[in-house]
């Protein structure tokens, strides 16, 4: 089970993926080749994507474009979205017309949408979301069918009515190259988180210079390197107090963190309370 959402539907047979969560714990930076919709229902969620922070409200919807990097921040007053993720196969001959441009208005709000067109594509999408959502809660028989056809009616609207702008060649090459060499530095903290993990250790896994490493973490990200590995074993900790039981000091061992004075300041830092104050809030 992924640590930091409910995963509801994964088939290796369809081309989509939904999330449906009821929490926020938050979810590290990531990328990930499919499309992402956002869709909020309750509460405010906090989304960070190419350096910028952005505030969703109910029945926004945030279009995440592929292979582009964007991180979910904990909501400590929880949240309630139906994430839906479109692999590109489920665009069809489309596909590389998803893959190579970005969308140009990927917030999309009931209130803020000031075009007939931006207000349509809002309008279809939601209409949907809210389909999609109806079923996968009543599961009622051929259920599966209905979900496949919304989707491809969904992937079908997003091919003909949002406006899309293409990268520029440079462009394409700069963001698959760092995401190729970032994916490297995830994967290596999601598996080493626990242990002791340097700048140079990061670096090394890119085969870059720690200079160059550092500049290009910062541009990608919008945080430093320290920064998102203490947000990432944070979560990593959130999780363990919410759910398990163990005592805080082997929270913070087991989380990468050397003491527990350590522990509590960058905890502290990252979500505002100390480790102790959290458990007792859940």
């Amino acid at each position: 089970m992924d640590i930091m959402h409910e995963k509801i539907s994964k088939e290796p047979s369809v081309p989509y993926k939904i999330v449906y969560s009821r929490s926020e714990l938050g979810f590290p930076i990531h990328w990930h080749q499919e499309i992402e919709m956002i869709y909020v229902l309750e509460g405010l969620v906090y989304l960070e994507i190419d350096g910028r922070k952005i505030t969703l409200h109910p029945r926004d919807i945030f279009l995440v474009n592929s292979c582009e990097l964007h991180q979910l921040i904990m909501n400590t007053e929880g949240n309630k979205k139906f994430i839906l993720q479109l692999d590109i196969t489920a665009f069809g001959p489309y596909k590389d017309q998803i893959f190579y441009q970005r969308f140009q208005k990927p917030h999309l709000s009931p209130e803020a949408s000031n075009t007939i067109s931006l207000f349509s594509l809002h309008t279809l999408l939601e209409k949907h979301v809210i389909e999609l959502q109806k079923e996968w809660e009543e599961q009622l028989p051929g259920h599966e069918l209905f979900i496949l056809a919304r989707v491809n009616d969904l992937a079908a609207d997003i091919v003909r009515y949002a406006p899309m702008v293409a990268y520029s060649t440079e462009e394409n090459i700069k963001r698959l190259e760092q995401v190729e060499r970032l994916d490297r530095v995830f994967k290596y903290i999601e598996q080493n988180y626990a242990s002791d993990i340097t700048l140079a250790m990061a670096a090394d896994e890119t085969g870059l210079s720690i200079s160059y490493f550092s500049r290009l973490f910062k541009e990608a990200t919008g945080t430093k390197f320290v920064d998102y590995l203490n947000n990432y074993r944070v979560n990593q900790a959130m999780y363990l107090l919410q759910f398990g039981k163990m005592k805080i000091i082997d929270v913070a061992f087991s989380t990468g963190f050397n003491s527990v004075e350590n522990f509590n300041r960058v905890f502290k830092k990252v979500s505002g309370c100390i480790p102790s104050e959290y458990r007792n809030k859940k």
